[in-house]
């Protein structure tokens, strides 16, 4: 809590750059038919405009789709993976195996060095918290400029 009469300016937050990764394999309409989706292919497209999705292998983890677009969005930003001061991953699906977070497989993948990694489990909800975290810390930090990057992602399946 913060002295009576104290007050830290709010600065600016917004989103610098964006990346994306599309996992190659492909999910046609047809093929939700043939795995007893009752939705008429034609139908979804009337309703929805998809004709497909793209869909996570078995063997794919979320930190391998979240790297590559990772890569993008520091590109995009013009930034070093270094400039980051934390890494928050939100959504349903995380890595297995071992107690590792998908947050500190991405960072090391990353080569990212003294950053705060975050883990957020909390479904659809945990992007809006993920940016509401990532905008408190950047406004409640004594810092002149801070640079965080927050990736999000959703259901991987």
């Amino acid at each position: 809590m913060m002295p009576s009469g104290v007050h830290t300016p709010i600065r600016p937050v917004g989103i610098r750059s964006v990346g994306h990764y599309l996992p190659v394999r492909r999910l046609l309409n047809d093929d939700l038919e043939a795995l007893g989706n009752s939705a008429h292919p034609e139908w979804i497209v009337q309703k929805t405009g998809i004709h497909a999705r793209h869909v996570a292998d078995d063997s794919e983890a979320l930190s391998d789709l979240i790297i590559p677009a990772a890569k993008e969005a520091l590109t995009a930003g013009g930034l070093a993976a270094n400039d980051l001061d934390a890494l928050i991953v939100a959504g349903d699906n995380h890595d297995t195996g071992g107690v590792r977070l998908t947050s500190t497989t991405v960072a090391k993948a990353l080569g990212l060095e003294s950053v705060t990694v975050y883990d957020i489990r909390s479904g659809c909800p945990g992007s809006v918290l993920a940016l509401h975290l990532g905008c408190s810390k950047r406004s409640i930090v004594d810092l002149n400029f801070i640079k965080i990057k927050i990736f999000i992602s959703f259901k991987k399946k």
